[in-house]
């Protein structure tokens, strides 16, 4: 034991106490570090006993480790009186793991107390205790054991009886003191000295360590206040009476029990009594069936041999048998045959039934052991990926292999991996939810009971992402608060503190971890408030323990495509190889350089389209290279534009060294990729790849005491090859520079494959893709609009919904027109729209709203649905929406009826229409506005879809605005100003507390909405818009991003004839070859001459045989005139015209 103490703390909460605990063990630049502060202390050991958990375990015992203090782990447990299947209140205990025995009993009593004692809290009870007592240590607890709750009521008899059945039961059982400075526990002291006479069992000291420091006590008291959403200043919530709940020294401890040194001794007797360790070199792998028994290293082989001759053709190349080889040594070292096997296994399992895998995920597709098994899609010899940069030698922990399956089918994989491993032997990974420099603002603010509307003001000046001194250090408005108020410096000081800190649990989107047999004794269970069991460690605690832990993703691209296939099969008879389609597609490398990749898998991101178009890749490493760089780090440094230069020849391609080129020409010279930083230190300084991912970590990490302590290696081994000092310190700083941006290269190849095959079917086929696509979003009524939109610049036409011809999901008519699918309809249910088709394919087309619903099966429609259907235009063929929705409670009133006579044998009637005179049920109503109907089906739908308010304005506009609003949504980066357009709708007029006018409105354009402040400088003037519902005006402003979202403060609202007559000033006709002839010049000068005026000056873009475009300006100017524009569309096509403002 460490000689400098003589007291270790045996009961101690951390974070992982959730909202009742500030000790941290996640952040050691935090003051609050326990451990930190333990090893300052000298304490030789230390224990975690968490409110009902062991979730931060795992972490606490590395910490320790590193710091040279021996761990202890435990849990404070919630223990009820009676039986865990009783709704009483529980007691605590707390309960340490004395060596490995302990430490699985400890385990399996937190998954009981989760998965079946859960009543307000994870309870275990006595008759648990007894059953797992085997290497426990049992502590009898705070002020709300059972023993101390029965001493202070008095029942000293009981109390005693207790103790003697924990004496006789356990054999390692203390009775726990505490003086936290409170009368209760000095009462209690007392008593329990006396029964440790009595009945000879030993008294240990702890001190409830809740934070790290005497003054973090309010820390804990305002973190208790956020979990029991109360203020300071209430009166009735809990707290803590006394701020000595800290960790304290040895020395404090010893003088406060200065009268009973055995309580201190026995502390140190208990950390000598624990040998637990976790092992963090064991491999628990579940056992994988071979034939016949055969060896896991020698099936491996044989099936990677198989793999080899069926890709290559035969005989196998020796670049592939050496490769194979290498890799083969590695693994069967690592003892890693058994993971490979399984991953293939399930892998295989998804394709044999029909489910779409991804080509790769990570560096794992970097493994030519991966690409013959059939677990990757991508040869690393064709494009030098590394296999060190998947599984380093070096690093004895299990690969990483993340699987994409499309998402139809990822739950069928996992109940496939149930079914053979057994389902108590595969699991869900928990997440932990922290809290935000925002939500932490609000929630301390709460506490100190401030205004929501500071709250408000507060938090949004933390930028998205940034921590509460980031956003201090980059926002001088917030800066000037920190430095000018101390209320609000200790607010945000108050606030960082509690930052981070873990809020709540969940469950992992797509972890799961399967063991060698029942997981609950491997790890302990939590269960997540929607009642999913779940392991109480992450999934990178679980891979230090050696479990198999596989992220099973469900990509809707692989369904996307997966559907597009079957589509092109059904309709033109054509079957697509995608394993196989041609790399260098003259159409899909068009749409790529023209960035027309909305609904393309990583490359629809406005973002990113912009460096498609610059780049104008042209092969399919470029794309690779693309997916690599659109990355915060590369486009600040200027990297993607360096890349993007010397790609298309405006910059010298040059190498620090020719030795470089063969690694770097693929990318122009520029180090974009991790691989490409190991390849370097191997040439150069003759590093081993183990050795080389080791310098690529070190680097990428920015850590320093390794890269200054590789650095004499490199220039060591840079000279024995001949290279100087000089080149060898250029080159290192060159690597150091870069590798901190360089991605990694298996993963950017296999998903930019994706997003090849995603481009090549929807630039070859692309009715099908885009119904396949809107499909994929057929509930998302944001990405539904934009995907609409989108089709129809393809070219498609879009069907409105019909109750006669749609199906649930969308449909294609003819050769470019798609029909909107019944399941895009708002309030519409799966099984409803299924009822509906059932129906109308037992009686063909329904002619009327009776013969509708008298067919229809209405256990699963209701009034809801055929609303939503009404207004959505699905019955336009049979009556018009005002008169069905006018009328729709009299119709379902009359056939409700007349359908439980016919359903009683009342009525014997074929059809109801017969019976029934439809048009009476009609009301004879004026026709709704055609602006009433549009608002009806966006209601219905979540956007306009056969007409828009602005589409009449739509080119203007257009060349009035420098952005839509989708655009500079997905842009999230602050504009100094921006023009954008739309139609007003929620405008709310209020005064504010300077009694001036201030408007707030939703502005929504052609592509999405956004929320709008403007305050009356903004609008009131003589011609200024009167800010009204559906007023149609242009709004320049800035951005605001707040929590939540983007919104604009308006500088100008301008109504739309203010703003084309200040914002239009030249009209553009655009002339396609076709087009370019004596004739239709003469008709275009006749029709400019006839609107002659001094407005809108005329450019004409004329496209060429030889060149894409020529432009020229004609000295004519013209008027504004809606003729104008309607003669020049009518002539050259809407396309055709354009608007600008210069």
């Amino acid at each position: 034991m460490h000689p400098h103490s003589d007291f270790v703390h045996l009961h101690v909460h951390t974070e992982y106490s959730l909202l009742d605990g500030v000790a941290r063990i996640t952040r050691q630049d935090f003051p609050d570090d326990l451990i930190k502060r333990a090893k300052e202390l000298k304490f030789p050991a230390i224990a975690i006993t968490d409110h009902g958990n062991v979730f931060g375990a795992v972490k606490f015992f590395t910490r320790c480790m590193e710091e040279g203090i021996k761990p202890i782990i435990g849990c404070e447990f919630y223990i009820s009186p009676t039986t865990i299947y009783d709704k009483v209140q529980p007691n605590h205990i707390t309960v340490l793991a004395k060596d490995e025995v302990g430490y699985r009993n400890l385990i399996k009593l937190n998954s009981i107390a989760y998965l079946e004692g859960f009543y307000y809290k994870p309870r275990i009870d006595k008759d648990l205790l007894l059953k797992h007592r085997d290497g426990l240590i049992i502590l009898s607890g705070c002020l709300h054991g059972e023993i101390n709750e029965l001493l202070l009521k008095g029942n000293y008899e009981e109390a005693e009886n207790l103790c003697r059945w924990f004496k006789d039961n356990f054999e390692h059982f203390y009775l726990e003191i505490m003086d936290n400075g409170m009368e209760e526990q000095k009462k209690l002291i007392k008593h329990v000295l006396e029964l440790s006479k009595k009945l000879d069992i030993p008294v240990v000291a702890t001190n409830d360590v809740h934070y790290v420091r005497r003054e973090d006590a309010f820390l804990q008291d305002v973190v208790l206040c956020i979990g029991t959403k109360k203020k300071l200043e209430d009166k009735d919530r809990l707290k803590f009476s006394t701020d000595q709940f800290y960790l304290r020294s040895a020395e404090e401890m010893k003088e406060i029990f200065r009268e009973i040194p055995e309580a201190i001794e026995n502390t140190i007797r208990i950390a000598e009594k624990v040998s637990f360790e976790f092992d963090f070199e064991k491999i628990l792998l579940p056992s994988f069936p071979t034939p016949r028994g055969e060896d896991p290293n020698t099936y491996l082989r044989r099936k990677c041999e198989e793999g080899a001759r069926r890709i290559y053709g035969g005989k196998i190349p020796p670049e592939v048998r050496k490769r194979l080889d290498h890799e083969l040594n590695i693994i069967k070292d690592m003892g890693f045959s058994t993971y490979f096997l399984i991953v293939e296994d399930f892998v295989n399992f998804a394709k044999k039934n029909g489910i779409p895998v991804g080509p790769g995920r990570g560096s794992g597709a970097g493994s030519i052991v991966s690409y013959l098994l059939g677990i990757t899609e991508l040869d690393p010899l064709k494009y030098n990926l590394i296999f060190e940069r998947f599984l380093n030698p070096g690093r004895k922990s299990l690969p990483d292999l993340d699987i994409d399956f499309a998402d139809f089918g990822r739950d069928a994989v996992i109940e496939y991996v149930k079914n053979k491993y057994s389902s108590k032997a595969v699991g869900q990974i928990i997440t932990f939810s922290s809290m935000n420099a925002r939500m932490v603002i609000r929630d301390v603010g709460r506490v100190l009971s401030y205004a929501e509307s500071e709250l408000d003001r507060l938090a949004k000046m933390v930028p998205q992402g940034f921590t509460i001194y980031q956003a201090i250090e980059t926002n001088p408005e917030l800066k000037s608060l920190y430095e000018s108020s101390r209320e609000i410096r200790n607010w945000l000081e108050l606030s960082s503190r509690i930052e981070g800190i873990k809020r709540h649990i969940g469950m992992h989107a797509a972890g799961v971890v399967i063991a060698p047999g029942d997981l609950t004794d491997y790890v302990p269970f939590a269960k997540t408030s929607k009642g999913v069991p779940v392991t109480q460690f992450e999934g990178e605690d679980l891979i230090k323990l050696g479990l198999l832990k596989v992220d099973f993703l469900g990509l809707t691209n692989l369904s996307i495509i997966e559907n597009t296939v079957k589509l092109v099969k059904e309709r033109r008879g054509i079957e697509i190889d995608m394993k196989n389609i041609p790399m260098d597609d003259k159409k899909t490398f068009k749409l790529l350089q023209e960035a027309r990749t909305l609904g393309i898998f990583q490359l629809e991101s406005h973002g990113m389209r912009e460096i498609l178009r610059k780049m104008k890749p042209q092969v399919f490493t470029d794309l690779v290279a693309v997916l690599a760089l659109y990355r915060p780090g590369p486009i600040k440094s200027g990297m993607v534009d360096d890349f993007i230069e010397r790609k298309n020849g405006l910059k010298p391609i040059v190498y620090e060294i020719p030795q470089l080129k063969d690694v770097l020409e693929e990318t122009y010279g520029v180090i974009v990729y991790q691989e490409q930083v190991m390849e370097i230190a191997r040439i150069i300084a003759g590093f081993s790849l183990e050795k080389a991912d080791d310098l690529r970590r070190a680097m990428g990490k920015k850590i320093p005491e390794v890269i200054e302590a590789m650095k004499g290696e490199f220039i060591e081994g840079a000279k024995k090859n001949g290279y100087s000092e000089e080149v060898a310190e250029r080159i290192y700083y060159l690597l150091s520079q870069f590798a901190s941006y360089g991605f990694n290269k298996s993963h950017s190849t296999a998903y930019a494959l994706i997003s090849y095959r995603t481009a090549y079917l929807k630039a070859n086929y692309p009715v099908e893709y885009m119904k396949a696509l809107l499909d994929s979003e057929i509930q998302n009524s944001d990405k539904l609009s934009l995907y609409i939109q989108e089709a129809r610049k393809m070219g498609m036409d879009i069907l409105p919904p019909s109750i006669n011809k749609s199906d649930v999901y969308f449909k294609i008519e003819g050769e470019r027109s798609i029909r909107f699918g019944l399941l895009g309809i708002k309030n519409t249910g799966e099984q409803a729209l299924y009822e509906i088709i059932k129906a109308r394919n037992r009686v063909g087309s329904f002619k009327s709203i009776s013969d509708f619903i008298m067919n229809v099966e209405f256990k699963s429609l209701n009034k809801k649905n055929l609303e939503a259907l009404i207004k959505a235009g699905a019955f336009d063929e049979i009556a018009s929406r005002t008169k069905l929705l006018v009328g729709l409670d009299r119709i379902l009133e009359r056939i409700s009826s007349l359908k439980k006579d016919r359903d009683s044998g009342q009525l014997n009637l074929l059809g109801m229409d017969e019976f029934i005179d439809v048009n009476s049920l009609l009301p004879s109503v004026k026709e709704w506005s055609s602006s009433k109907l549009m608002m009806l089906e966006k209601d219905a739908l979540g956007f306009y879809l056969t007409n828009h308010p602005l589409r009449p304005y739509e080119r203007k506009l257009r060349g009035m605005i420098t952005t839509t609003i989708l655009d500079l949504k997905e842009k999230k980066i602050l504009y100094p100003s921006v023009i954008i357009g739309g139609v007003i709708k929620n405008v709310k007029k209020i005064k504010t507390s300077k009694d001036k006018l201030m408007a707030v409105f939703v502005l929504e354009d052609m592509t999405d909405t956004i929320e709008v402040i403007a305050f009356e400088e903004s609008f009131n003037r003589p011609g200024a818009p009167q800010l009204k519902e559906d007023e149609i005006v242009v709004v320049r402003g800035n951005i605001d991003v707040n929590d939540r979202g983007v919104r604009i403060l308006a500088n100008e609202v301008f109504s739309f004839p203010e703003a084309e007559s200040m914002f239009l000033k030249k009209i553009i006709v655009k002339l396609r070859h076709s087009n370019f002839q004596d004739e239709k010049i003469k008709e275009l000068k006749s029709t400019l001459t006839k609107y002659k005026g001094d407005k809108l000056s005329v450019e004409i873009h004329y496209e060429s045989k030889k060149f894409r475009w020529v432009k020229f300006e004609l000295e004519t100017k013209v008027r504004m005139s809606e003729n104008l524009f309607d003669e020049l569309k009518e002539k050259f096509g809407e396309e055709a015209i354009e608007f600008r403002t210069v």
